[in-house]
């Protein structure tokens, strides 16, 4: 390929590539996607993004197709991988200039070099720190600038790699550059300081972006690079300063936005950095941070909960300082260890002395109150989102993470003063319970607002609440009075208190409380109330439904009322997150209460339909229809045939491999599909249609392969014959096509299934799967330990069904595969018995081992000649299994087959049709049905009377004589 013309034929195709036209645009991305592997592409892609005279966009596309080259093209041992002569001149041509006008472009040039850093950098490219570390030190700002964004890609994708030898190579790194980044940090903080004082906006930004970009290296420098933080002088020097850094830029508020509002942000952006390192130092160097534990939970303590830091902080601070908090107090290695030893190490020791000094009863008191008073309480924004989108503002409320929102950061931290500090937190939260008690102002929103926030300590709280509240007598005195307030205020005091009923409901409400609790939640979820609330209760009523001590028979009363409101909560609400909330809760009672639902599912069978279809591009909300149409369908049993219209369809299209949806609804899909085979009373045509989809379900592999056999069990158990007719050849195809890739764990699922075809058809079974049955006869007749015990197990179960149950298919069978196998049928069967027999010393499952036992025994009347060369061994296996099954009855010493089946079965304590079904199978099983002493004897006879008394003599002497005389302990003859 000729250099030059490639070069301009690369540029002109970058041109069309940047085009809004999509006739344009394809061609051009398929040509670049075919020239990615093409020596010199690369060197092309970097001649075009660093000219500057080109257009931006085109440069900005050069970069990107660049950068994702590296990830696929530059490693050594990649595919196409780009050649070290073209990639050592492309590292020079990258680091040449770092003068880059247009700092998107810098940006993604930056990351560039850090990816290759990554796997270059030092070996490779032993060069690539000294050129930024110089190029740092020039004079032209921006030349300064796009070095140190660069060096900070390098750190942080060189900080990135985990094993020991490049954390080692990281180690000496830090150590020869920490020093000079830490008095280049210190240096364009001093430059900034003075620019601010001189007011000179520009100044104040240059240093300022080279200071933050000193500080987001040092960070990783710090924590990756630094194992000894506590005993390194420069690091704890740099700690330190950390701290005062950050007073300094919380205090000059005022002095930045005199010098320019755009400064602020970035004053933000320099505060929550500086509060991030001693998070992540305490949690990679937990035991060298205890020198600045002190520093630490005084910064928080100051600047969150004392008037210092009024009108300084921002919630990204208070997050990260809060966060600073909890996590120290909970980190493991200031904890008390189980054993005394452990308990007195140095670190714990050092750690649990700051502790007592810091948290005194007076500080933690202050913390407490603090927190619940001035934290707790609804902010105007919340109060706000709750009146102009309420169903928003719970799921907002719910989903935040601590590390990034204000509010579940503050609760977390409280919850973890209280369950470290237990002798002084709930004493604090009692008083403030105590408070609360004769201040009833609904109209005072403040007022309102600071009950709630005192219920909500006292719900965060509540096991470490156990012994100071009676809740009960707390409910029934003070809470209900809360909820008969009707006032608007109290809207938000009836949603706290529902809340508050969910965190005790597990913790302290006696069982007789529970009806009183059901009835509030009723009256709390009616189509007058709140939606909030009514959300709130639906939720208190699912943490209900979930104790340990819920009772089916307590809640019946209630289940009529809270169906139906749910249903109606169900429908009023609009937001996908929403409705999902209902239905889980629907789903938990509907799966608590069972047969009792059933009177009461008919209004939401007939609004899942319409759900189902305004939910199609919400796939969230489709897995949580399809979860509780399973649910529904166990518990209402063979009355799902009235639900046909909406399941099949709902199966069909979540199951349906040529779906996108397939991906997250298969899952769920598949359960539901296997539920209404389990429920329904018989095989209709539609059910049969469905399986058109199972083919292209059994290719996906493991993941849903065990739920895809059972369907097919359920199919085989619904109606065999019908089943078989239809789609035979489809499952034959399918089962032949996996079973030759599946591990042996998947194998024997396999197995178990064609057992169950056997025993439901076992002429039309064996027939269809004749080649499968084949292929198995060969596996066992190879060496036996070509497979594992359990699949060998499997293997020999199939063949008992086939000799026992289709005798007329088995020994053709044999001469079959010993056709095709070039040997006699006697030299195949007799490899077969000797791996059955001695695979049969491995069977552990009693069933198994008598199913083989009872096949081996009906091959004694074939009286096929190889079948008695192996007589005494079969006698043995008789007997050894004799032993396993049989014992003695309690009425006298007379042995008994222990898997016989006696008296009249009854299926109908099963839960499912599907359950009954199988247990009708199982009780005409004929392990179950006939009795191995009585069969071995029967077979004896049968062939004593076949051969002749002489003959059957000899074979018995073949037998060994302990043997024979174990075997008259069970049979006479």
């Amino acid at each position: 390929m000729d250099a030059p013309v490639a070069a301009t034929a690369v540029f002109d195709v970058l041109m069309k590539a940047c085009s809004q036209d999509a006739s344009v645009l394809k061609p051009a991305e398929s040509l670049l996607k075919q020239w990615e592997t093409q020596p010199g592409f690369y060197s092309i892609l970097a001649s075009v993004f660093t000219r500057r005279d080109v257009d931006v966009s085109v440069r900005w596309l050069a970069v990107l197709y660049f950068k994702n080259g590296v990830d696929r093209y530059w490693r050594r041992n990649a595919p196409s991988a780009i050649s070290e002569d073209e990639k050592e001149s492309l590292r020079q041509k990258l680091t040449a200039d770092f003068s880059e006008p247009i700092n998107q472009i810098a940006v993604q040039l930056s990351v560039l070099i850090g990816k290759i850093a990554r796997l270059d950098c030092p070996r490779s490219w032993p060069q690539l720190i000294p050129v930024l570390l110089e190029a740092i030190q020039v004079t032209d700002p921006l030349s300064q600038q796009r070095a140190l964004q660069t060096l900070y890609s390098v750190i942080k994708s060189l900080a990135s790699r985990r094993l020991p030898a490049d954390r080692k190579v990281f180690e000496d790194l830090t150590r020869n550059m920490f020093g000079y980044i830490f008095e280049l940090w210190e240096a364009n903080n001093g430059a900034f300081s003075d620019s601010l004082r001189l007011q000179d906006a520009t100044a104040c930004v240059t240093f300022f972006d080279q200071a933050y970009l000193c500080l987001r290296v040092l960070r990783k420098l710090a924590v990756f690079g630094v194992t000894d933080l506590d005993k390194n002088e420069q690091a704890s020097a740099f700690m330190n300063i950390v701290f005062e850094r950050l007073e300094h830029f919380l205090d000059a508020k005022a002095a930045v936005s005199a010098v320019g509002q755009h400064l602020l942000s970035r004053r933000s952006n320099m505060i929550e950095l500086l509060s991030k390192i001693p998070l992540d130092v305490v949690e990679y160097h937990a035991e060298h941070f205890v020198p600045f534990i002190r520093p630490s939970l005084e910064l928080t303590v100051v600047f969150n909960f004392t008037s210092r830091g009024t009108g300084l902080i921002f919630e990204q601070f208070s997050v990260n300082t809060l966060n600073l908090m909890r996590f120290i107090l909970r980190c493991e290695a200031y904890t008390p260890a189980k054993t005394l030893e452990e308990s007195k190490s140095e670190v714990t020791l050092a750690a649990r002395q700051i502790f007592s000094d810091f948290f005194t009863v007076q500080m933690l008191t202050e913390l407490c109150r603090q927190l619940v008073l001035n934290y707790f309480p609804l902010q105007e924004n919340e109060l706000k989102s709750w009146q102009t989108d309420p169903e928003n503002f719970v799921c907002d409320e719910s989903g935040d993470s601590c590390k990034f929102s204000l509010r579940p950061c503050q609760e977390n931290l409280f919850t973890t003063l209280v369950k470290e500090f237990r002798l002084v937190c709930p004493q604090v939260i009692m008083e403030l319970v105590n408070e609360q008690e004769n201040v009833d102002s609904s109209k005072d929103l403040s007022v309102v607002l600071c009950k709630d926030a005192v219920y909500c300590a006292v719900g965060l709280a509540s096991y470490e609440l156990y012994d100071f509240i009676d809740f009960d007598n707390w409910f029934m005195t003070k809470l209900i009075a809360d909820l008969n307030v009707v006032h608007t205020n109290y809207r938000i005091i009836r949603r706290r208190v529902a809340w508050l009923v969910g965190c005790w409901i597990s913790v302290k409400v006696s069982p007789n409380l529970r009806p009183t609790v059901y009835e509030c939640l009723i009256v709390l979820l009616q189509p007058t109330e709140d939606i909030v609330v009514r959300l709130e209760a639906a939720q208190t009523l699912k943490l209900a439904a979930d104790d340990f001590e819920f009772s089916v028979l307590q809640f019946s009363p209630y289940l009529e009322a809270s169906f139906r409101l749910l249903f109606q909560l169900l429908q009023d609400v609009s937001q996908c997150d929403s409705k999902m909330s209902v239905l889980h809760v629907m789903s938990l009672i509907i799966e608590r209460m069972q047969a009792e639902i059933r009177p009461h599912v008919s209004c939401l069978i007939r609004y899942m339909p319409l759900l189902w279809d305004s939910s199609m591009e919400h796939g969230m909300l489709c897995c949580a229809i399809i979860s509780t149409l399973t649910t529904v369908v166990l518990s209402i049993g063979s009355s799902c045939v009235d639900m046909h219209d909406l399941l099949l369809p709902v199966i069909y299209y979540s199951t349906d491999v040529q779906q996108a949806a397939h991906v997250y609804l298969c899952e769920d899909g598949l359960d539901l599909w296997l539920a209404t085979l389990q429920c329904s009373p018989s095989l209709t045509s539609p059910l049969v249609d469905l399986f058109s989809n199972m083919s292209a379900l059994f290719e996906l592999g493991s993941d849903t392969l065990k739920t895809c056999l059972k369907i097919t069990e359920a199919y085989l158990l619904l109606g065999s014959r019908e089943f078989l007719q239809k789609c035979g050849s489809s499952l034959l195809a399918s089962l032949t096509s996996i079973l030759s890739d599946l591990k042996d764990e998947g194998a024997v699922l396999v197995c178990r299934l064609l057992e169950t075809l056997l025993q439901m058809c076992p002429s039309e079974g064996s027939e269809l799967c004749s080649p499968l049955f084949a292929n198995i006869l060969g596996a066992v007749s190879k060496q036996r330990n070509t497979c594992t015990t359990a699949l060998m197990s499997a293997y020999l179960a199939l063949l008992s069904r086939l000799v026992f149950s289709v005798p007329t298919f088995f020994w053709p069978l044999v001469d079959k595969v010993a056709l095709h196998c070039c040997c006699t049928s006697s030299e195949l069967m007799l490899s077969v018995l000797d791996h059955w027999l001695d695979a049969l010393d491995n069977v552990v499952n009693s069933f198994d081992k008598k199913l083989s036992v009872l096949a081996l025994a009906s091959m004694l009347s074939a009286n096929v000649p190889c079948v008695l060369d192996r007589f005494a061994g079969i006698v043995c296996a008789c007997v050894e299994t004799l032993h396993d099954v049989c014992c003695s009855d309690s009425d006298s010493s007379v042995q008994i087959d222990g898997l016989v089946m006696t008296g009249e079965p009854n299926a109908e304590e099963l839960e499912t049709e599907h359950d009954r079904r199988r247990f009708q199978l199982s009780v005409q099983d004929p392990v179950h049905i006939v009795a191995l002493d009585s069969f071995v004897l029967s077979q004896l006879s049968h062939l004593q009377h076949t051969l002749g008394d002489a003959v059957f003599s000899s074979l018995m002497q073949t037998v060994d004589s302990e043997v024979l005389q174990q075997l008259q302990l069970f049979v006479k003859h």
